[in-house]
């Protein structure tokens, strides 16, 4: 399997203020390094992302994610340690919940592996006439106090998608040890 880019992040879900997430505000707390700002022009209400350090900031009120520009696990853990820096300084920010997520694509599939797709109407709907586009299967599994989530997807016979999210609700609001 390869990584794939677009499905690895960290979420921070919460009550942010979007307003403290400044470049002066994250150079001096987060990172020494240059950041690029992209800023919605067609849609006001869309969140301004910061780019540095091979990452990708994306500020909401409802969450922040950070995104890896590349995977590599010293992306990875500068992810990590700017994801834990941000819950120190902003510790008084009521945290609901966190989720990390990775993405995964099989090229090529075995046929047993596609049998996860065998689904029993299939049959049916192909005979009234419908082209099965692609399939999802969704999964989430409790373990203790944390849900993993696991959504494999198949859009033609080529390629499975594999999108895993390990999430934790936050139920008390203070700083949480999660990493």
């Amino acid at each position: 399997m390869t990584p794939r880019i677009e499905g690895w992040s960290v979420v921070l879900a919460g009550y942010w203020n979007p307003m403290i997430f400044t470049p002066t505000w994250i150079k001096n707390k987060l990172t020494n390094a240059d950041i690029a700002i992209e800023v919605p022009i067609n849609n006001l209400f869309l969140p301004v992302k910061f780019s540095f350090d091979d990452i990708s900031l994306l500020v909401r009120g409802d969450m922040l994610t950070l995104t890896p520009l590349k995977v590599e696990d010293d992306i990875l853990k500068r992810i990590q340690n700017i994801s834990i820096q941000i819950l120190e300084e902003l510790y008084q920010t009521p945290l609901t919940g966190l989720g990390i997520n990775f993405g995964f694509i099989k090229e090529n599939p075995n046929v047993e592996t596609l049998k996860i797709f065998e689904i029993n109407d299939n049959a049916a709907l192909i005979a009234a006439g419908f082209k099965i586009k692609g399939t999802l299967v969704k999964r989430s599994f409790k373990i203790n106090d944390h849900l993993l989530n696991l959504n494999i997807r198949s859009d033609d016979i080529n390629s499975i998608i594999y999108d895993f999210n390990f999430h934790k609700d936050i139920k008390e609001v203070r700083m949480p040890a999660i990493f």
